[in-house]
């Protein structure tokens, strides 16, 4: 995880804070963000199979016998067609929240008497990232920490490449100076974590709390301003 998701986390950053410094993202530039997260996803990919398969390798070779051979009651098989058809389902659904969501963001900015990003950095921000937070608590219990470092590193690579690429595909992207406190902000914040996991390769408890303490006083300062 550490040797791919970081480099790739920081590019992402750099990349983005880039296509963002003179305050657009051009039709062009979403091109090239997208056309990296596909080199990027091809790699990770990539890394999986030669990972599986070396663990298979090792597996067969130490223990031949432990696996033991899937029986018709583990469960019942999926097929491809009801796989995607759940994942057109999940699709339009997104799309059909995402509208509401927007729409109820707006109208709550103007309603409150506050901008849109303001909210959007806050509220949005961290009701999105709930179903990551929930996945980061399952992988903890389960100790599986470097998912918990992947899903969180990668999460954001696609998010940066991906929604951004994507979005100024469609429309090119234009950003106001509400947004560059935000964007330095974020810069710091990304490398602090980067040196937090590099430093001792964990993070404690107190690491945890400063950071959760620095997001909360971002949050604050970013509303009152």
């Amino acid at each position: 995880v550490l040797g791919t998701q970081i480099p790739a986390f920081l590019g992402a950053v750099l990349l983005t804070s880039g296509s963002l410094y003179d305050g657009t993202v051009s039709r062009f530039e979403g091109v090239l963000l997208v056309l990296l997260l596909g080199v990027y996803l091809r790699h990770v990919l990539r890394q999986s199979r030669n990972h599986g398969a070396h663990d298979a390798e090792c597996y067969g070779d130490d223990e031949p016998d432990a696996a033991p051979e899937p029986s018709a009651g583990d469960g019942p098989r999926v097929s491809l067609a009801a796989l995607i058809g759940v994942l057109v389902v999940a699709l339009v659904c997104l799309l059909t929240s995402g509208k509401t969501i927007i729409d109820a963001l707006i109208n709550s900015a103007d309603a409150v008497g506050i901008s849109s990003v303001k909210l959007s950095t806050t509220v949005l921000a961290i009701g999105t990232s709930v179903p990551e937070i929930a996945t980061g608590i399952a992988l903890v219990r389960k100790k599986r920490f470097d998912g918990l470092f992947g899903e969180v590193l990668g999460s954001n690579v696609f998010d940066l490449l991906g929604i951004i690429g994507l979005t100024a595909v469609v429309m090119p992207l234009a950003f106001g100076g509400a947004l560059a406190l935000f964007l330095v902000v974020s810069l710091v914040a990304s490398f602090a974590v980067i040196y937090v996991i590099l430093a001792d390769r964990k993070v404690s408890f107190l690491e945890g709390a400063v950071l959760l303490l620095l997001f909360a006083l971002f949050t604050n300062i970013l509303v009152l301003l």
